[in-house]
């Protein structure tokens, strides 16, 4: 058998396990779909045809799945809450460990200044925006996505909302290297320590 072949198929199968580790169902679903291309190449090669259907029928399932979730993830909406509101405190308390790597230092406080926005999707509350507000700047202190969503769509999402509510320049403190490179793909820039962002 040919070594290089073997080699092939072997890391088809390690994209298939690798991608289980992923939180983002997006990200485990692409990496899934290489993998699987990758073993039904090899499938081919070696002609074990139940494992050509098997791949085959995976990769199609998991491209379906990735178009209906993108699409799914579109339907996003907002509601601007108080600092008091016990939707926003049950939120951050259930995912309080993955917040904490993330943003180490935070403690939400009910300020009057303090404006929150909580993103959901149907019913499901998937993000959750805290700041203050002065004039058409928006001081982000905090912004949490469950790792399912954790990608570019639910800012891409927010920023126009909050343009319509009048904010024009976002700024957000360094809060983890992490959550800065988040914030730089979402097209922040920095400027002497503080990420800005034009709306």
């Amino acid at each position: 058998m040919n070594i290089y072949l073997e080699i092939f198929g072997y890391i088809g199968t390690a994209l298939v396990i690798f991608s289980m580790m992923m939180t983002s169902v997006i990200k485990l679903r692409v990496i899934n779909m290489c993998g699987g291309l990758i073993s039904l190449i090899y499938a081919v090669c070696v002609n074990t045809w139940p494992v050509v259907v098997l791949n085959a029928c995976l990769i199609c399932i998991n491209f379906l799945q990735t178009l209906r979730q993108l699409r799914h993830k579109s339907d996003f909406t907002e509601l601007k809450l108080d600092a008091n509101d016990l939707t926003v405190q049950h939120f951050l308390s259930v995912n309080a460990e993955d917040v904490q790597k993330y943003f180490p230092n935070y403690r939400l406080q009910a300020h009057r200044e303090t404006e929150i926005h909580m993103i959901y999707v149907e019913c499901e509350a998937v993000g959750v925006l805290v700041g203050t507000r002065a004039s058409d700047v928006y001081r982000i202190e905090m912004d949490y996505v469950v790792p399912k969503y954790r990608d570019i769509a639910v800012g891409k999402f927010l920023f126009p909302q909050l343009k319509e509510q009048g904010v024009n320049m976002l700024t957000a403190a360094s809060a983890s290297r992490e959550h800065d490179q988040y914030l730089k793909k979402l097209g922040f820039r920095e400027d002497s320590g503080i990420l800005l962002r034009d709306l």
